[in-house]
């Protein structure tokens, strides 16, 4: 995951600049026309043609499914009216989630998490509301939402065909916000791993930077939970004429599982910790057990040093009855031995009945 790309224009820019990004990658264009009696798919539509359809009186759903290029947000701020400050974050990506009002038209951003191989994404979704329409950006590609797509072909009767753009609208936060939840379940699996594995073997090397690595992720993935949530509360906070009352109810249920999938997220957050502390924890255990060994063993060796030491001394017996006159025993060698393997034996003795060994 590239944790810290940003992109801007340069300082001094005039604001709502779009200049083309070097990565820009090709976007696919759909537009949906619905009411409760049809459905319409159309692929690859100009933005010039859903004005024409919105002056008609028609109920517009545009979905880019990839990252737009300048020439066709210029086309939507042409057509649509959108505001070139909304286009420009539209443009640059990587913002915090927010909630602009510009009257005639809602711009909502929001946090998209996702899974790319074994690594954390987390990516851009930009939503547009205003009247007769819904516009929705996923940067990321990968159809985000197939799903709500196949509720609108599927269910005549359904709440989408059956409620104005508004509900479309509730219907596509709620599949953003949702995301979170097979995030933190997979979180949830690596910790458990971790944990397991950790009280299996510490000893092994990639622990630490697999600990690491989901400690990282979660806290960038809180952040962007955290500016969701507050995004979203925001939301309903503030009166909003495109949005009727009966459809936030629907909004007050997305942004509490926003707050659901961040407590989540802190909660996993404080639960790598305490596994990085369990890692810790269990290495300086195995390396106190060490030392506890190599402390016993040195001080078996005191006492036996001690006495070895004595006879390293090299007094001559023949000058002094008092120097050493063991030498001359006939079984002084082997009493010697014997005293050392006493001394040892009886410090054994000792450390196991104290429970040092």
């Amino acid at each position: 995951m590239n944790y810290f790309r940003k992109h801007y224009n340069a300082p001094g820019s005039p604001p709502g600049l779009l200049e083309p990004r070097a990565e820009a990658a090709p976007c696919r264009v759909q537009l949906l026309r619905y009411d409760a009696e049809r459905y319409l798919l159309e692929d690859d539509v100009s933005p010039r043609q859903c004005a024409e359809w919105l002056a008609r009186g028609e109920r517009l759903w545009l979905n880019l499914d990839g990252r737009p290029d300048p020439a066709l947000l210029a086309q939507l701020d042409e057509s649509l009216g959108l505001h070139p400050l909304a286009l420009e974050d539209v443009l640059h990506g990587d913002q915090r989630a927010k909630v602009e009002d510009y009257e005639d038209h809602l711009f909502l951003v929001l946090r998209r998490p996702s899974w790319v191989g074994r690594k954390l994404a987390i990516g851009q979704v930009s939503l547009f509301l205003g009247r007769g329409f819904v516009i929705s950006i996923d940067e990321t590609g990968g159809d985000l939402f197939a799903p709500v797509r196949r509720r609108l072909e599927t269910s005549p009767g359904g709440r989408i065909r059956s409620n104005g753009v508004d509900y479309l609208f509730y219907a596509l936060v709620d599949m953003v916000v949702d995301q979170g939840f097979p995030i933190l379940e997979g979180y949830a699996e690596e910790l458990e791993e971790l944990e397991l594995a950790v009280m299996a073997n510490p000893k092994q090397r990639e622990l630490m930077d697999r600990i690491h690595e989901s400690r990282r992720e979660l806290m960038f993935l809180r952040r962007a939970l955290w500016s969701q949530r507050e995004a979203l509360a925001q939301l309903l906070r503030t009166e909003q004429a495109l949005i009727g009352e009966g459809t936030l109810v629907y909004l007050r249920d997305a942004a509490d599982h926003a707050s659901h999938i961040l407590d989540l997220a802190e909660s996993y957050r404080d639960m790598s910790a305490a596994v990085l502390d369990l890692l810790i924890s269990a290495l300086n255990r195995q390396m106190n057990e060490v030392m506890r060994v190599l402390t016993i063993i040195a001080t078996l060796f005191i006492p036996l040093s001690f006495v070895t030491g004595i006879y390293g001394m090299n007094f001559d017996p023949a000058a002094s009855p008092w120097n050493m006159p063991e030498l001359g025993w006939r079984y002084g060698y082997p009493g010697v031995l014997a005293l050392l393997a006493a001394a040892g034996g009886g410090m054994l003795w000792w450390f196991k009945r104290k429970g040092w060994w």
